[in-house]
């Protein structure tokens, strides 16, 4: 019953974190990229200069480069805060073994919950660690 409960306040920070963000239609006044349909029907994607109102500066690679570097830091802090969470919830789990005692079962589920709390966090750090350090260097 408490995995449920787990479970569900681990899916809820998903569904909070994960969210997509609406976008509306209006004025482009800062536009990154902008985005129409021609005669023909094909999407054609073209980059504002600075001078036209946008933020970009007419070039669409720096255009990337600016919601890539953007999201690198949103996905790090939501990376970050998920390694912080699997600590403690390693720390919990170790707690947990304390308090077992001599009950062998509380003392194999304590021991169970430290290896997967082990391995979220191996996980966790190891995305954290590529997303802050390692992503800059290829983008």
């Amino acid at each position: 019953m408490k995995i449920k409960k787990i479970l569900a306040v681990l899916l809820a920070f998903v569904t909070i974190f994960c969210t997509a963000t609406p976008a509306l239609a209006g004025d482009s006044g800062n536009a990154i990229l902008d985005a129409s349909i021609d005669g023909s029907g094909s999407v054609v994607l073209s980059v504002p200069a600075a001078g036209d109102g946008g933020s970009g500066s007419g070039n669409l690679s720096d255009s990337v480069s600016y919601v890539l570097q953007k999201y690198k830091t949103i996905g790090t802090a939501v990376f970050g805060i998920c390694t912080i969470t699997a600590i403690i919830c390693l720390l919990w789990q170790i707690t947990k073994l304390g308090m077992a005692g001599d009950n062998e079962r509380n003392r194999s589920m304590a021991v169970k919950g430290i290896f997967i709390s082990g391995a979220a966090l191996a996980i966790f750090g190891s995305i954290t660690l590529v997303a802050g350090m390692f992503w800059g260097a290829f983008l």
